[in-house]
């Protein structure tokens, strides 16, 4: 099994692959095309109205070809440090300021601060827009020139400006060595063990047997894996993981130009007796889909959540020379049952949405208008202030029976020892800042149109309960 999670993980990872070196017989009439192309570029290069360089002439053709499979999935790299970028990001160690970022709707939108990482330390949040980097505008700019801007040298310094509600906050950090963790857990009941798994790099497998054990010593009789918005990685790591779990059957398959090319089974060198429940979403794709699967045919696991996203398919790094590489979709994976998950996604056993059908665009409104919490105090019984007003307007949109005073009264407080003890903090009835972030996020992620409590996560644990 060690040799073919190797092969695998070159295969996703990092093929150190020489296209120059590679010796293939092309036909007349590629050859008689090529020589056309090369007239092509000489006949630009000459009488375009502006001066331009051949490199760009020829990594304009590079991407060309590429973008002529009509496949999202690969991509064209013209020097090393774009390479650079993505497997750093899987290999899950990278210099910068730990964040990890989307386009939505042409915004730069932080999807999550690595924990311990310099931008969480200093107090970039989950949903912030990134608006500027050290006073550069990134509103016209490409997420790999947001990224690039952010990532440096440890130690260097770098500012980010971004749009929180209708604040603007500029926060200064150095940049460091980040690790991102990739495995997270803890124990929800006595006999309950939850395991979060958020990507898949290069010491994930590791990380969940760590993981498992340490559960398993704190009574953990039954497991709730969380494979939610995770975006995939490498594969060989899910393999692997599949395997610790798994004391027979198939794992996947491979699939190239119609023909399965290669079958991976469980090695039965171990396994996990407790009963699993998986939660999955739109956002769980790729390796993620890999280990969904694998669980999920085998019977080892009941799905819950909302059909995945459906990448099927894994890519390679293949550098053309020194410079350029590209990253190249290899081949479909298939799921144990030989059925296709690209385009498709995997069904759950339960479906349960965490989203509620409210007007998100009013709420979302209604949010951005809110006081914002930004005072340095914890109010408690008879204290008043704009972090009070700020934690009732986002108490009330949540839906708890409180009234718009500013002052912590017992409407208020206990409202607030309510909110506590359903997201398993400390009840007091104390607005800390704990409580004001968790509120904050919530109320967010409600605006957004999320369900206020974690119904994927209560289905779970009502299904394991009964058993």
């Amino acid at each position: 099994m060690r040799k073919k999670y190797v092969k695998i993980g070159v295969w996703v990872m990092a093929v150190v692959m020489l296209l120059s070196t590679v010796s293939f017989a092309a036909s007349s009439e590629v050859d008689s095309e090529l020589s056309l192309l090369k007239q092509y570029i000489e006949y630009i290069h000459r009488n375009y109205k502006d001066e331009v360089e051949y490199s760009t002439l020829l990594d304009g053709a590079f991407k060309g070809v590429t973008d002529s499979l009509g496949d999202r999935f690969s991509e064209y790299y013209k020097d090393r440090e774009a390479s650079s970028q993505f497997t750093q990001t899987v290999e899950g160690e990278f210099e910068g300021v730990g964040l990890s970022l989307h386009m939505e709707n042409g915004a730069c939108t932080v999807v999550s601060p690595i924990k311990g990482g310099p931008a969480e330390e200093a107090g970039v949040k989950e949903g912030d827009i990134i608006i500027a980097v050290d006073g550069k505008s990134t509103a016209q700019m490409e997420l790999v020139e947001i990224t690039s801007l952010l990532r440096g040298q440890k130690g260097t310094e770098v500012k980010i400006t971004v749009r929180r509600g209708t604040n603007e906050l500029v926060f200064s950090m150095k940049r460091d060595t980040v690790n991102s963790p990739s495995v997270s857990y803890e124990m929800l009941t006595d006999d309950i063990g939850y395991i979060v798994i958020s990507s898949f790099d290069s010491d994930t497998a590791l990380e969940f047997k760590m993981a498992k054990i340490a559960l398993t010593n704190q009574g953990a009789e039954k497991m709730i894996m969380d494979l939610r918005d995770n975006p995939g990685g490498l594969v060989d790591q899910a393999v692997n993981i599949a395997d610790q779990i798994l004391d027979s059957g198939y794992i996947s398959h491979f699939e190239t130009r119609g023909k399965i090319t290669e079958s991976l089974s469980a090695s039965k060198t171990e396994s996990m007796m407790q009963p699993i429940v998986l939660l999955v979403n739109g956002g769980t794709a790729s390796a993620s889909e890999i280990l969904t699967a694998a669980l999920h045919d085998n019977g080892k696991a009941t799905v819950v959540g909302t059909t995945t996203y459906g990448k099927g398919i894994a890519q390679r790094i293949a550098y053309i020379d020194d410079e350029k590489a590209v990253k190249l979709s290899v081949y479909y994976f298939l799921t144990p049952k030989k059925n296709t998950i690209h385009e498709v996604g995997i069904t759950p056993d339960y479906i349960i949405s965490n989203t509620t059908v409210t007007d998100s665009d009013t709420n979302k409104a209604v949010y951005d208008a809110f006081a914002p919490m930004v005072e340095s105090v914890k109010p408690a019984a008879g204290d008043t202030g704009l972090n009070v007003y700020g934690a009732q307007q986002r108490l009330a949109l949540l839906g708890y029976d409180v009234k718009l005073t500013a002052a912590m009264d017992a409407d208020t407080i206990a409202a607030i020892k309510l909110f506590q003890k359903q997201n398993g903090m400390y009840v007091y009835g104390i607005l800390d800042f704990t409580t004001r972030d968790k509120l904050d996020e919530a109320a967010r992620s409600y605006a957004a149109g999320a369900a206020a409590t974690d119904l994927q996560l209560e289905k779970a644990v009502e299904l394991l309960e009964g058993k």
